[in-house]
């Protein structure tokens, strides 16, 4: 097969000139090239034009357009035309999944996770790793994690993009500010001078004019470097001008989605079983203690003594206290709203952590500071030995002296005498009692709600169903209490085998076959680990159930 291609391009290279589009490329294409659509291809060719001209290109097409496949599309040319090496740099979640598009399409690209980049010592990684360093040609999959230029991931990616041409793929390349972009382009265009046809021909003069500190300064249009450099298209605009657009045969349709909100009473999913009165004494009572707790585990600077207050190591404890107590209050608060098991699980580990915290101080230890907390939150907290052992080696860099610890102790002392109360008050709200969770059952169940009888929307017992949960416990809760239906997992960050879960919930979207020994999964509960870049599009319904 190889010895065949290798034959067929060397008769028609003259005539290929690097760009598919003419009848020998088409030939190529038809044996190698992913199934595209027209507007896929329209892409495809102006991406290679942009990255030949200007060394980097974004195809940042709106989500569900396939993106992913453009990008395989230009990877698999350039290897094929031009005797490229590519690489892939993603977000953890799409590893998976574009190691399984380079074996699919036979293209050799080393995948690497951005979380690789942002930990200690790989600084290099990607210029230094032998895996890596010869790459001349880098895609990088939601490229809008980049968007700031001030983390160690950004320079180590930029360290070697800056001398590759690169390829972004992103539905949102502008989050908030015009900047976004540019910090995006600076990956693979490190000078300002650029050749990019803008006024005035520098990137960091074009893009301060476009966002002017100044409101009466005269301001560029960003549109004027994004014709250039960047492609998108809508789904409107798919829809009028490739009405006919079909992909392996069949038309491509684009559902309109049918909205549904289906309520529930956060009063009687915390009514506990004893609970008979005419509002829930149990809710009442526990946002009653969140609002008392005084979270001093997250605000250590309160509890520095005033002379010491002004030392260099207790300013970060400070710069954090405040930001610290309020995440930590948000937290409390989704978890609660999320579900009744993830919000007992919350407080059952909170207050673990404080009472190890609190035995910390009793042995003369402040755990503050990234390694400290590291060991308080991954060790084992019935190990009392090994955990105190290994924060003595890591708390010396907060004497216990400059504390005022008798304060501290009494607000760790309240905290776990509330979050005791908390543990008691839901422990006995069970599936059965939890009205949120006994919503979702009759819909999953019946195909309607608990206070509608009027059916729901489309076969909701019998389609594919996904629902997304914010957190890894409340996935947990919802697969235990759906399991019986079958044809169910459960993902998170700790799940090993996402991408086979993922190929058999939707092997339509992913172009796979299954296997006898596979088994097409029905429904899927998901954290948002599965929000990012992946085709799930056999899906029916989904449900976010927070």
């Amino acid at each position: 097969h190889d010895i065949y291609l290798k034959t067929l391009y060397t008769l028609v290279k003259d005539r290929l000139e690097g760009h598919p589009g003419t009848e020998a490329a088409e030939l190529l294409w038809e044996a190698e090239m992913p199934e595209l659509a027209d507007f896929q291809r329209v892409a495809v060719r102006q991406a290679i034009k942009i990255l030949d001209t200007y060394h980097g290109v974004f195809v940042a097409d709106v989500v569900g357009l396939g993106k992913t496949y453009i990008g395989t599309t230009l990877l698999k040319h350039y290897a094929l035309y031009r005797g490229a090496r590519p690489l892939v740099v993603c977000p953890a979640s799409l590893v998976e999944m574009w190691e399984w598009f380079m074996e699919r399409y036979q293209i050799d690209a080393p995948v690497i996770s951005m979380g690789l980049l942002s930990q200690r010592g790989n600084e290099r990684m990607l210029v230094d790793n032998w895996r890596t360093r010869d790459r001349d040609l880098v895609l990088v999959d939601e490229s809008q994690n980049l968007r700031r230029h001030d983390t160690q991931r950004y320079a180590a990616l930029q360290l070697f993009t800056q001398t590759r041409p690169t390829i972004l793929l992103t539905a949102t390349p502008r989050a908030t500010t015009a900047w976004d972009i540019y910090h995006q382009v600076k990956l693979w265009h490190p000078q300002d001078t650029t050749i990019i046809p803008i006024n005035p021909p520098n990137l960091s003069e074009f893009f301060r004019k476009v966002e002017p500190r100044n409101q009466d300064a005269p301001s560029r249009d960003l549109q004027e470097v994004l014709n250039h450099i960047l492609i998108r298209r809508t789904r409107r605009h798919v829809r009028t001008y490739y009405p006919d657009a079909q992909i392996n045969g069949q038309p491509l349709v684009f559902p309109d989605r049918q909205l549904e909100t289906i309520t529930y009473s956060i009063e009687e999913t915390y009514r506990g079983p004893d609970d008979t009165t005419g509002e829930s004494r149990v809710y009442k009572r526990l946002h009653d203690l969140m609002g008392q707790l005084t979270y001093a585990r997250y605000a250590l600077f309160d509890y520095v003594l005033p002379e010491q207050q002004n030392m260099h190591r207790y300013q970060e404890l400070q710069r954090a206290g405040a930001a610290l107590r309020g995440l930590m209050r948000v937290m409390l608060f989704k978890r609660f709203e999320s579900s009744v098991h993830a919000f007992r699980q919350t407080v059952n580990r909170l207050r673990d952590l404080q009472s190890a915290f609190q035995g910390a101080l009793d042995r003369g230890l402040v755990p503050a500071g990234d390694e400290a907390t590291d060991i308080l939150y991954k060790s084992d907290l019935d190990d009392e030995l090994a955990l105190y052992e290994a924060l003595e080696e890591a708390s010396h860099r907060y004497p216990i002296a400059d504390f005022d610890v008798p304060k501290l102790q009494a607000a760790l002392g309240t905290d776990i005498a509330l979050l005791d109360e908390m543990a008691r008050l839901v422990e006995p709200i069970g599936p059965q009692e939890d009205s949120k969770l006994q919503q979702l059952m009759a819909m999953m169940t019946a195909g309607h709600t608990l206070s509608s009888p009027r059916p729901l929307p489309g076969d909701l017992l019998h389609s594919k169903v996904l629902i997304f949960t914010q957190y890894a416990d409340t996935a947990h809760y919802l697969y235990d209490n759906l399991k019986h239906l079958g044809r169910i997992r459960a993902v998170e960050s700790d799940t090993k085998d996402r991408g086979r879960i993922i190929l058999r919930f939707a092997p339509k979207a992913n172009n796979y076959q299954l296997r006898p020994s596979d088994e097409e999964l029905r429904i899927l509960v998901s954290t948002d680990v599965l929000s990012e870049g992946l085709n799930l599009q056999d899906a029916n319904h989904v449900i976010n159930y927070d």
